[in-house]
């Protein structure tokens, strides 16, 4: 098959990963984190190489895959009711009422648009004090290894419980897949094209790339 690298985005999407499998279903985890982390409700894929790269880490592999037309996805690239509607509901959740940059339809659609949305903005450290406290024990050089690998944790899985107020909460709306774009700026300034999807049965079998060296 052709590689996908030069494929328009949509055709195939990519998926970083440290296990190698032969179907899909609810993305692994990590061994050495499967304990910690908060399991997404969703596998995600990527149309940007150096996203699926960040998730492969320094001995996984990519595969790829394409969504089949069947499927029902919501595109929050694109304004529509139900992304509206979405706003709505993220904003009547306890994280959603105090992300600062959502309070408009307007903000809404623009985080969407630029990938911020996937990355949570506090007006201030008096709304979750401990992730705060959690984030200076990472970024400090004078805590032991435990105490910033734990609290490094603690930021993923607040992360990750961002990521599924916006997009897990799609699922109940009756979708399949989400597209979304995302911004994680350690790698790029530039936003990628992320799709989540809820019904893996709607993703063409997984084609690998580079196979993964190690498992676990």
């Amino acid at each position: 098959m052709d590689s996908p690298l030069h494929l328009e985005i949509g055709d195939f999407w990519l998926h970083g990963t440290r296990h190698r499998f032969e179907k899909w279903a609810r993305p692994p985890i990590s061994i050495k984190f499967s304990q910690a982390l908060i399991p997404h409700s969703f596998v995600s894929l990527s149309a940007d190489l150096k996203y699926a790269l960040l998730h492969m880490g320094s001995h996984g592999g990519i595969c790829f895959s394409r969504l089949l037309p069947a499927s029902r996805t919501l595109d929050l690239r694109i304004r529509s009711d139900d992304s509206l509607l979405l706003w709505k509901k993220v904003r009547l959740t306890n994280l959603g009422s105090k992300y600062c940059g959502l309070r408009s339809a307007e903000e809404w659609h623009m985080a969407c648009k630029t990938g911020s949305v996937l990355r949570f903005v506090f007006s201030s450290e008096k709304d979750d004090p401990e992730l705060f406290a959690q984030q200076k024990i990472f970024q400090s050089t004078a805590c032991d290894n435990l105490l910033r690998l734990n609290a490094s944790i603690y930021i993923q899985n607040f992360t990750r419980r961002w990521i599924e107020t916006v997009i897990g909460s799609v699922k109940s709306m009756g979708y399949d897949a989400v597209i979304c774009n995302e911004l994680e700026r350690s790698i790029s300034i530039t936003a990628s094209t992320q799709l989540f999807v809820f019904n893996v049965d709607y993703l063409s079998q997984p084609d690998w790339i580079a196979l993964p060296r190690c498992v676990g």
